[in-house]
């Protein structure tokens, strides 16, 4: 059998208590229980392990975490599920312990790392963190490994399916109803191609339902590794796209579009000419329709460039263990079910610092994100975290496209939309590879408001309200000194825009409060 694909440096950093976790200097049956359960499935067996705290409290509080990712792994367990209301009084002891239980898809193995605790005076708890291989080639093994943990399995494709179609019958309001791209990747069958869609009959949006994915090609070298569409191989892809020479981002793509059971896919390095200025400009300005008209769209919020893939969940720490050959082979601890922090896993990704992605979050009528640990829904009404009931609010680090304020013909009301939405650039976090590309990164998005308020665009800011829109002012903190205020006066070099439009400073800033003017 071929060796992992998990390289060492990958593995969690231990400390000395926490090396009994892994499995490296014994094999699998040296701790598996001798007699297995017998009777129904799901039956299992504990294997204790050499390690216990007496006081979860001092655990929880010590720096250990700095150095053992374990420790920290497991400081945020325990945290998450008994001490968000405060500390705990007495001592709270604490012990680790490995499952094995059976199961109908790949028999008994090994399934979870439990945590077993007792309050102070209180009952017992334990909490269950799911183990399984992983890559699938650290399956196979006497450890009897689940595949590794994804989001697009069984439960989360009905997850996701129900949001979807809640939401459509919601009945959002979109930009063109017979909007459709020029140009999709057909999912259909066993090989993917291009297709032009000018050939489709009828031309309705509704009749050929599509995701538009929106994630992050990053930095040489994976921006090469991207699979692009010239002048010369669309010919070629319009008969079959090569699906091997994918990036991993965009095969998972694919299997999320095929797995909702949509026939097509959107995606820009496939979908625009890439040697093609005059299409690429075209496609810049119908952007918004593009992401406003998708069934969803489908943001890769936990890859960092087009190699990393999104549908396996990331949220894990990695473990080795010897099979029976005497190879080494890893394992993954995931934290427990709908733990996933989900008010830091977007904000801190870097999808969301990805200037590119702006006007594709913010135009979209609906979005998946897969991040690290979970998957989230948004659409103008609500927004979910799957296995969390509560209503999420994520208008503190994006908001979404207010289309019925848009379409309202409410002049005033269309022009603060604008500065609401301009307001939420961050521009030392909207990172592009060419800084002259941060005004065609919002070419969609001001071409949709210029058609609604019969207007002329001009740098980010508006002909008709220009004695308004010029009062911005850069957003600091404290008096800035001389020497900060004479470089943010100072002309960024590339050129971007003209000095008195907000877009030509590197500078958060902000529209002061409209005034009465004469």
């Amino acid at each position: 059998m071929a060796a992992s694909a998990i390289s060492p440096d990958q593995f969690a950093r231990l400390c000395k208590r926490c090396t009994c976790l892994q499995l490296i200097s014994t094999t699998p049956d040296d701790i598996l229980p001798k007699n297995p359960p017998a009777g129904e499935l799901g039956g299992e067996q504990e294997v204790d392990l050499p390690w216990n705290v007496t006081n979860l409290g001092t655990f929880v509080l010590s720096q250990g975490a700095d150095r053992c990712d374990c420790c920290k792994f497991l400081q945020s367990v325990v945290l998450w599920r008994n001490f968000r209301n405060g500390p705990v009084a007495g001592a709270v002891p604490m012990s680790l312990h490995y499952v094995f239980r059976q199961d109908e898809t790949v028999g008994y193995g090994l399934r979870a790392l439990r945590i077993r605790s007792r309050l102070a005076g209180g009952e017992p708890f334990l909490i269950n963190c799911p183990i399984a291989a992983a890559t699938d080639l650290d399956m196979g093994t006497s450890l009897g490994l689940q595949p590794p943990l994804s989001h697009i399995d069984e439960e989360s494709i009905l997850w996701m399916k129900s949001k979807l179609e809640s939401c459509v019958s919601h009945n959002h309001l979109n930009p063109d109803k017979t909007f459709i791209p020029d140009r999709l990747i057909d999912v259909r069958g066993n090989q993917l191609s291009l297709v032009l869609t000018k050939d489709f009959q009828p031309r309705d949006a509704g009749s050929h339902r599509y995701i538009a994915l929106t994630y992050c090609w990053g930095p040489e070298p994976h921006a090469s590794k991207q699979l692009k569409t010239t002048r010369d191989n669309i010919s070629q892809y319009l008969r079959q796209i090569p699906e091997s020479s994918l990036p991993q981002v965009i095969k998972d793509a694919v299997a999320v579009t095929r797995a909702l059971s949509i026939p097509f896919l959107w995606v820009d390095a496939l979908c625009i000419l890439q040697d093609d200025v005059s299409d690429w400009e075209h496609q810049c300005d119908v952007m918004e329709q593009i992401y406003g008209n998708a069934y969803t769209a489908v943001a890769a919020v936990s890859s960092q460039n087009c190699e990393e893939g999104f549908i396996k969940r990331k949220d894990r720490l990695l473990f080795p263990f010897r099979n029976e050959s005497g190879d080494t082979r890893v394992f993954g601890i995931y934290p427990p079910p709908n733990q996933a922090d989900t008010q830091q896993e977007v904000p801190q990704s870097p999808w969301i610092k990805r200037g590119w992605t702006f006007q594709e979050r913010i135009a979209a009528t609906r979005i998946l994100m897969f991040s690290k640990g979970s998957l989230h829904f948004d659409c103008k009404d609500f927004s979910n975290t799957q296995g969390r009931d509560e209503k999420v609010d994520r208008d503190y680090y994006y908001i979404m496209l207010d289309r019925e304020t848009i379409d309202s013909g409410e002049t005033a009301a269309i022009y603060q939309q604008w500065s609401k939405l301009m307001a939420q650039i961050k521009p030392k976090a909207h990172q592009l590879t060419r800084k002259t590309d941060f005004l065609p990164s919002i070419g969609g998005i001001a071409s949709l408001f210029s058609k609604k308020l019969d207007d002329d665009y001009a740098a980010g800011l508006w002909k008709e309200s220009m004695h308004q829109s010029l009062y911005w002012a850069l957003s600091t903190t404290g008096k800035p000194s001389l020497q900060d205020l004479l470089k943010a006066l100072k002309t960024p070099s590339p050129y971007i825009a003209p000095s008195w439009s907000w877009a030509s400073r590197n500078e958060p800033f902000r529209f002061i409060p409209s005034r009465s003017f004469s």
